[in-house]
């Protein structure tokens, strides 16, 4: 089985929001995803890093020092600009990187229900009629379509904004008062729809193969909902675990319905599929009666946390979740392949499983520090001044923030660091990085562990867009070794400061330009 790519996966920092807790639960929810893919690439032996972003910038630094050449996408909602979120796959692009999930083009027209809507009703696929409240514009008018009426915001998901209270039976006063509510709330415009069907479902579909694959479709039972009580999945039944609502809408799956009910839902969620341009996984939501099937929502990259109803499709199609994950992975690096970013997947077996090394090398742990201080005292090479300096770059690099601008990395053999590497951009530069630490236990020298290591480096500095490295080291005899490993790896003495760390001690400066 072909070795994976190293891969970062993303997610939004969940924000706070001390003044309502309405929306907390979804958002400590995205934790539990992150986890769970965590786990998954843990079990596939998978390199991998987990970095979260309050905002689109805050993700651009993290993504440009980033070495991963595929992303994990697990971004929800940016605190700082929840609308931003759908271009983490345009911004992964243009730093030459692949990213999981379906594409900007298909989030932009998704995360905007009334969009989605047209475009799916332009497609001649049944939708609610339902109109578009702006904040400027005055609530009161007369709605061109019969009640029950459903009151939401247009761009919120995990149904956010919807509550027991959000649906009503007639026009007036109580439905203009949740359409401004909508507006304080979430500073956006609200969606009133038409109520339609009895029956909800969902259909979740996977990529195989460059072919949507559909899985068993799920049912939500009301069952147990009084007469009177809106059937609808508001946020409490999604979130509020020991809410009546949650407890009382059980998942089906398989539904139970005809062959001609199941039909029309699978014909309608491709349908969905493709006019939105989804890709690798989504899940559409319907409504049905006994003879027909609308379009709620579109759900590019749904939930995938163990408890959602995205892996309970999966368990009933009898798909594995590492399956699942292993095949978006995949899918997003035969897609960098594709673009001519490079090959993500000799990347994943140069940092999976190099011959010259017999090792793996991945990002650095803090269980590492100790085996790193270890050998690099044991190699004898290096000042108990630069010694300090090592341990102070290796905390640094623990750290998300500093790790922007460190980036360390491990051979490991036998559970154990053997080796040790670490580069960063070079600041006021463009392409220019520093190629700062490259230390090998001395068991390990003369074993190809030093040029795996270099190699590894060099390769995702190109990936990230670098043009040239610069290696400063001393001059002194007791650094001759170092001096001829960069010269065999194509490095040249560009610069020579004389006397430089002290009398007789010069700084000699080597560059090696890459990527082109």
């Amino acid at each position: 089985m072909k070795a994976l790519p190293d891969i970062l996966i993303l997610y939004n920092t969940p924000a706070r929001q001390a003044s309502d807790t309405r929306g907390t639960e979804s958002e400590a929810g995205i934790l539990v995803e992150v986890k769970a893919v965590e786990d998954s690439l843990k079990r596939l032996g998978a390199a991998h890093r987990t970095v979260s972003a309050r905002s689109i910038s805050e993700a651009a630094d993290l993504l440009a020092a980033s070495p991963e050449p595929v992303v994990f996408n697990l971004v929800e909602e940016f605190p700082e600009g929840p609308a931003d979120t759908v271009y983490v796959p345009a911004l992964c692009r243009s730093l030459r990187k692949e990213v999981t999930g379906c594409d900007t083009p298909c989030l932009l027209l998704t995360t905007d229900k009334w969009q989605a809507k047209s475009v799916l009703a332009a497609a001649g696929i049944g939708v609610p009629r339902a109109v578009l409240v702006s904040p400027s514009e005055k609530t009161g008018a007369r709605l061109p379509f019969r009640g029950p009426y459903l009151v939401k915001p247009v761009s919120s998901d995990a149904s956010e904004g919807i509550w027991p209270d959000s649906v009503f039976s007639t026009q007036g006063r109580r439905l203009n008062a949740a359409v401004r509510r909508i507006h304080l709330q979430f500073q956006q415009a609200a969606l009133i729809e038409q109520l339609v069907g009895s029956r909800e479902l969902n259909v979740a579909i996977i990529e195989r193969h460059g072919k949507p694959v559909l899985l068993p479709v799920s049912e939500i039972s009301f069952k147990s909902f009084p007469k009177g009580k809106a059937r609808i999945v508001d946020y409490a039944a999604k979130w509020i675990q020991d809410s009546f609502e949650c407890v009382n809408t059980p998942r089906i799956i398989p539904a139970p319905l005809s062959e001609a009910a199941l039909n029309a839902a699978q014909t309608a969620a491709l349908q969905a599929w493709h006019s939105l341009g989804c890709r690798d996984y989504a899940r559409v939501d319907l409504r049905m009666t006994a003879n027909r099937v609308w379009v709620l929502e579109t759900n590019p990259n749904p939930d995938i946390s163990p408890r959602d109803g995205f892996v309970a499709a999966l368990d009933a199609a009898g798909i594995p979740f590492d399956r699942f994950v292993r095949d978006v992975v995949e899918h997003a690096a035969r897609r960098l392949h594709s673009l001519g970013h490079g090959s993500a997947s000799r990347a994943g077996r140069s940092s999976a499983s190099r011959k010259s090394a017999a090792g793996r090398i991945r990002p650095i742990r803090p269980t590492d520090l100790s085996d790193i201080l270890s050998f690099l005292k044991d190699t004898a090479s290096f000042r108990p001044g630069e010694l300090s300096v090592a341990e102070e770059v290796l905390g640094e690099s623990l750290k998300q923030g500093a790790g922007l601008h460190y980036r360390s990395y491990v051979m490991v053999k036998d559970g154990h660091p053997v080796g040790w590497v670490c580069w960063g951009r070079t600041p006021c530069t463009v392409g220019t990085y520093d190629l700062y630490w490259i230390a090998v236990d001395r068991a390990h020298q003369k074993k190809g562990t030093g040029t795996a290591l270099i190699e590894y480096a060099e390769k995702q500095m190109s990936l990230q867009g670098g043009r040239m490295i610069v290696v400063e080291t001393s001059g002194q005899a007791l650094y001759h070794l170092a001096q001829r490993f960069y010269a065999r790896h194509g490095y040249s003495e560009a610069a020579r400061v004389r006397d430089f760390y002290a009398q007789g001690d010069d700084k000699v400066v080597y560059v090696k330009r890459i990527g082109t």
